[in-house]
């Protein structure tokens, strides 16, 4: 898994992003929902193909959780 960070952050790295996932090589994306790129941005991660918001944070991972199960 590869992940790309600061989606929306502008266009010009939404774009870069979008296209290496395109190229198979991004696999996931954080998403800067406020970022000045974001408006015009958006509509491009549903027309990458495959892409999906997760649903609910019960399938987020998180360091309570991970301590948790491991009784640290």
């Amino acid at each position: 898994m590869v992940n790309a960070d600061d989606y929306g952050l502008t266009e010009g790295v939404s774009r870069a992003i979008v296209d290496a996932a395109t190229d198979g090589v991004v696999t996931s994306t954080s998403v800067i929902a406020l970022g000045p790129g974001f408006a015009a941005s958006a509509p491009w991660l549903a027309a990458t193909a495959g892409w999906r918001p997760l649903r609910g944070w019960g399938s987020v991972p998180t360091w309570r959780r991970w301590v948790r199960t491991r009784h640290c």
